[in-house]
């Protein structure tokens, strides 16, 4: 999408001062104090425990990250905001406030956990009338439309309709109230705060929508005369049969529009099939029902490419995982064999062979065995060993099961006797490097980073180099002129493992170094330099830094550009900030980016 289309989206969308309110000052770290006392006084009250405690209180967050993903689908490619809350404040009580939600949700009546359990559900119904009407119903924009004061209030409702205590009830619901509230979010710069609903990435946001939908219905349909004879919701999406006509279906629609100002619904209906999830309902000449997949019109069957660099057995599960969800979809045979041959064409354009995928597809249409024996139940405990995959590793399973026999009789690996389950990891690709959910461009340094405290010299009195620390920006080089200034928050004398350059003042030179003790090798520098201008020098890798700077009468001045915490990465990062402020002579003060001495370091070894 084109960064400008994609830009004046969000602003768009997040110009609704209905929904979104910008912010003046960072509030995050109110935000942390009220929740560490909220959960403070949740576990002295016995509603949290000590381990939720630890899990919920938050540690350096962050704002939110606001993104979009672009509906090709519908005229005009609007976007579906979408909130990336990973490191937030409110991250991991979001994810507490789900974990008391989620198991109540299949009490509900209408409640679907996927399209396999409306499956199981529809089919219980056999056929239908002769006028009756296939309906579905969508909620716009559901997410953003729920006010916080209703929906606490059907939240406080389900779970005293559930025997909680009223401790535990006020409890949630404040915990509750806070994440909703304090939804802070970024984009290009700015802060937001989220002022009504909830947004899209919070953990609890479908257990809170479910919740809220499923009050709001049963108050509505205690109302009408009228009602359908089955409604199945999925989050917000309705499936009805409806025996009454079309007219007062019509009807209906206009009362549940008008129940609710901020929600509003639209509706599909037939008396032949409608599409539902990724189902196709039908209604057959003798009224019954049958379903088939439903596949919209953009998709484009991007599956796993053969070649990509992924686990085999994750390749070999495509076409029977496909398979076997066709057959569950699909009620005929027939229409089922013809879906899968749909598959197989679309996999052999992805590179697998013909041959392989035909077995995986007839092995998922094969019916299942007979079970003669009575089923044993297996110990669910699990050791997981999660690795980065490598083309390279050996059969990490087959070396777990020949030394397994070996450790089980000591007592500290004695639980290596569970089940393990052996993970894999995604490697580092192009997309993780170049897609972020922050907007990323050619711009000052984001919102997180300028709400951190700006890079400042140390302020001991003893300190022989808070004169040369420099926080301004500075160029490049005069042949590109690209301004930089210091991206790291915080940093200050005393920072180790750090990315710094010296510049000089009057030829507008730089020099890029690398460190792991900032302070020692600033004093390293400013001793050689004293050297050089007396004559006693010897012949170093910075006699080019020296020599300019002598030859200048410049005094010393550095600024860190970047801080890390490993070594590898810090002289990884060092060759690219050499290329990227063009410090390499005869532009800058660097003799080589140091490729050349460590492949010589490394034949040295050989040799």
């Amino acid at each position: 999408m084109d960064r400008n289309l994609y830009v004046s989206e969000c602003e768009r969308q997040l110009h609704d001062q209905t929904v979104y309110s910008p912010l003046v000052e960072n509030p995050i770290p109110f935000i942390e104090s009220n929740l560490t006392s909220l959960l403070h006084s949740l576990y002295n009250d016995g509603v949290i425990t000590e381990n939720m405690y630890r899990f919920a209180s938050p540690t350096d967050s962050k704002p939110a990250r606001f993104y979009l993903l672009p509906k090709i689908h519908k005229s005009g490619v609007p976007g579906r905001p979408v909130v990336s809350c990973c490191g937030t404040a409110t991250e991991g009580a979001s994810e507490l406030v789900d974990h008391f939600l989620k198991p109540l949700l299949p009490v509900i009546p209408t409640y679907i956990r996927d399209s396999y359990d409306f499956l199981d559900k529809l089919c219980a119904y056999g056929s239908i009338g002769p006028n009756t009407l296939l309906v579905t119903i969508d909620v716009v924009a559901l997410y953003p439309s729920i006010p916080h004061i209703q929906g606490l209030e059907a939240l406080r409702d389900f779970l005293s309709e559930h025997g909680w205590p009223v401790r535990k009830v006020d409890g949630i619901c404040s915990l509750a109230k806070l994440v909703l509230e304090n939804n802070v979010l970024e984009l290009d710069n700015k802060l937001f705060r989220q002022v009504s609903g909830t947004a899209i990435g919070t953990k609890f946001a479908p257990s809170y929508a479910n919740i809220f939908m499923h009050i709001f219905e049963r108050s509505f349909f205690d109302k009408c005369a009228l009602q359908p004879s089955v409604v199945f919701r999925f989050i917000d999406d309705y499936f009805l049969l409806w025996d009454h006509g079309l007219e007062c279906l019509n009807h209906f629609i206009d009362l549940l529009n008008a129940e609710c100002t901020s929600l509003r619904f639209i509706h599909t209906s037939s008396s032949v099939s409608v599409d539902f999830l990724d189902v196709i309902i039908t209604k057959n000449p003798d009224f019954s029902i049958s379903t088939d997949l439903f596949v919209k019109n953009t998709d484009t069957h991007q599956y796993l490419h053969n070649s990509s660099c992924h686990p085999h057995h994750i390749k070999r599960s495509i076409a029977f995982s496909q398979a076997l969800r066709i057959k569950r979809i699909c009620s005929d045979p027939l229409r089922a064999r013809e879906r899968c041959r749909e598959l197989c064409h679309w996999l052999i354009r992805r590179g697998f062979s013909k041959c392989k995928v035909m077995a995986h597809i007839s092995k998922a249409l094969r019916p299942p065995p007979r079970r003669e024996t009575p089923h044993i139940p297996v110990d669910t405990r699990k050791i997981p060993l999660v690795l980065t995959y490598h083309t390279g590793l050996p059969d990490i399973g087959a070396i777990l099961r020949k030394f397994k026999p070996v450790l089980l009789p000591s007592p500290v690996t004695q639980k290596l006797s569970l089940q393990h389950i052996l993970s894999f990891r995604q490697p580092p690709n192009f997309r993780s490097r170049l897609v972020l959910a922050r907007l990323s461009g050619p711009r000052p340094a984001s919102a997180r980073e300028s709400l951190k405290p700006s890079p400042s010299p140390c302020g001991e009195k003893r300190c022989n180099l808070c004169s040369c620390f420099n926080t301004n920006t500075f160029s490049s080089s005069k042949v590109t002129g690209n301004r930089f200034t210091c991206v790291n928050a915080g940093a200050s004398c005393k920072t180790r493992w750090c990315i710094y350059v010296i510049s000089c003042d009057s030829c507008g030179c730089h020099y890029t170094g690398c460190t792991n003790n900032l302070r020692l090798r600033m004093n390293n520098h400013k001793s050689a330099l004293e050297d050089s201008r007396s004559g006693k020098l010897t012949q170093t890798n910075c006699h080019l830094l020296y020599s300019y700077l002598s030859a200048c009468e410049s005094s010393l001045s550095f600024q860190i550009v970047q801080v890390f915490q490993e070594w590898t990465l810090q002289r990884e990062a060092k060759r690219d900030w050499i290329y990227r402020l063009d410090t390499l002579a005869p532009r800058g003060l660097n003799v080589d980016d140091g490729t050349y001495s460590q492949n010589r370091k490394i034949r040295f070894k050989r040799n």
